[in-house]
């Protein structure tokens, strides 16, 4: 199956929202490694960087965010804005299991917002995304 590599524009207004992927596998995971999610599916502000992995929010408000990591081993994933950690999640099996987190927070303009490895704790094992089950990144406003 092969997967348009594109922006679906929409007509959002006052409701920014995004939908990233990853499309492939990676190895050697260390601590504070930022998650780029190189594949944009939807992006209506144009607020995220598939070369950084950081979403810089476009309109203050309150905002949805969801994180799904499918990977195989033990490890240890935080979301992070300007630096301080707001949640995370830990994957703890030898086998392939899909950390899945959504976090609801107000945001201000120019926030930056990004999903990360553990900053000292990282674990082993590899992060994976393939047309068997896709690692995601998604945000979406919801109220002002």
């Amino acid at each position: 199956m092969s997967i348009p590599d594109k922006t679906v524009p929409l007509d959002s207004g006052e409701y920014p929202a995004f939908y990233t992927l990853l499309t492939h596998q990676e190895t050697n995971i260390s601590p504070h490694h930022t998650l780029v999610f190189n594949m944009v599916r939807t992006d209506t502000h144009v607020a995220y960087s598939n070369y950084t992995g950081a979403y810089t929010v476009p309109i203050a408000g309150v905002y949805v965010i969801s994180w799904y990591v499918r990977s195989s081993g033990g490890l240890y994933f935080e979301l992070v804005s300007n630096s301080q950690v707001l949640d995370s999640g830990f994957n703890d099996g030898d086998s392939q299991k899909t950390t899945g987190k959504t976090y609801l927070g107000r945001f201000k303009v120019k926030d930056v917002i990004f999903a990360r490895t553990h900053n000292s704790y990282v674990g082993s094992g590899n992060i994976l995304s393939n047309t068997h089950g896709y690692s995601t990144f998604l945000d979406y406003r919801i109220i002002q």
